[in-house]
């Protein structure tokens, strides 16, 4: 049985690393502010495994937008192969069954994250 995850709980998973537990919050956490804060968390801890989850929220249009827009910065966090090839279909995101006005909120915060990776002094670190 899994322990209920508080909000206070997320910035303790954040300090701990706890990925796993991270991305449980992400897919199934309380609140979506809890949901937003795992899906920041996952971005600043740099872990490559939190990039499928990730995409996963990107592509639920049942999500709150801040929520999967957060989950498109995070990838820019994360940044390598698999995060930019995620970015690039970010993109050029489409959603027939959203409003536009959030289509268009992920596909800006792909286009800002890819547009740093190609203008960093370090714009190979990402390709790790």
């Amino acid at each position: 049985m899994t322990k209920v995850i508080q909000q206070a709980d997320v910035k303790s998973l954040l300090a701990k690393k706890d990925v796993n537990r991270l991305i449980e919050v992400l897919k199934s956490g309380g609140t979506d502010g809890m949901k937003m804060d795992a899906a920041v968390a996952l971005g600043r801890i740099g872990e490559k495994k939190a990039i499928t989850p990730l995409v996963e929220i990107i592509n639920n249009h049942y999500a709150y937008i801040d929520i999967r827009v957060y989950a498109v910065q995070s990838l820019g966090m994360i940044g390598g192969k698999k995060a930019i090839e995620a970015l690039n279909k970010a993109a050029t995101y489409k959603d027939f069954h959203g409003r536009s006005e959030d289509v268009e909120a992920i596909r800006d915060a792909a286009k800002t994250a890819l547009y740093y990776f190609s203008h960093s002094k370090k714009w190979w670190q990402f390709w790790k």
